[in-house]
């Protein structure tokens, strides 16, 4: 939300800042995004899938780059940003698009924690 981060950038010391979903668990080193910058990283499949050859593999991760909802930005993006609207339908495709935004592509632990099984698979149980 836009004017969330609007908001809360009055209180924000420094000239960067992280943005980050809260149902996101992962170990991704920080310090590696660019600013303005944002984290790709490849999902898991919410279901077993089929390959071609015949093959079933329980929930892949995808061969696919999406937006793990973390961001870096400069505390100046604040004058871009109104108080309504979505952050990352209005402000990161044109940062992206005019080449103002750079991106960490992340390999490593990433996972949305969206439902209570989400959590407990991510527990192992």
């Amino acid at each position: 939300d836009e004017g969330g981060l609007k908001r809360a950038l009055d209180y924000i010391e420094g000239n960067e800042t992280y943005v980050v979903n809260c149902d996101i668990i992962t170990d991704l080193p920080l310090r590696m995004l660019p600013a303005p910058g944002i984290a790709l990283v490849h999902p898991r499949s919410p279901w077993g899938v089929f390959g071609e050859d015949g093959e079933f593999q329980e929930k892949p991760i995808l061969p696919i780059w999406v937006s793990g909802g973390i961001y870096k930005f400069p505390t100046s993006i604040k004058d871009n940003l109104v108080y309504e609207g979505n952050l990352a339908n209005n402000i990161v495709p044109g940062l992206i698009r005019d080449g103002k935004m750079g991106y960490f592509k992340y390999d490593g632990m990433w996972q949305a924690i969206e439902t209570s099984k989400d959590l407990r698979n991510f527990k192992g149980g």
